[in-house]
């Protein structure tokens, strides 16, 4: 989850940062696999490509998060929550 301090590592989570460099972004709601096909389709349709490489358990990048728009507290329903999902673009 994007902070604007890091936060003291727990043992479990440890803090870090996004890497520089353009990202390609969009707010979806309810299903995360639908929302990241979009996103994933919508980049090679407009001929750019991710700061990715490929391992033998898949895709790998340079620089992916979700952001959770939706308070869970506030609205229990996930079909209801939006989250918006980042990846970041290969360079030039």
């Amino acid at each position: 989850f994007p902070v604007r301090k890091a936060l003291p590592d727990d043992g479990e989570v440890k803090a870090g940062l996004l890497p520089a460099g353009r990202y390609a972004s969009l707010i979806y709601s309810g299903g995360g696999i639908l929302g990241n096909r979009a996103l994933i389709e919508w980049v090679r349709a407009q001929g750019m490509d991710f700061d990715r490489w490929d391992t033998e358990q898949g895709d790998n990048f340079r620089g992916r998060y979700e952001t959770y728009l939706t308070d869970p507290k506030v609205e229990p329903r996930k079909s209801r929550w939006k989250i918006e999902v980042a990846i970041k673009l290969a360079g030039k």
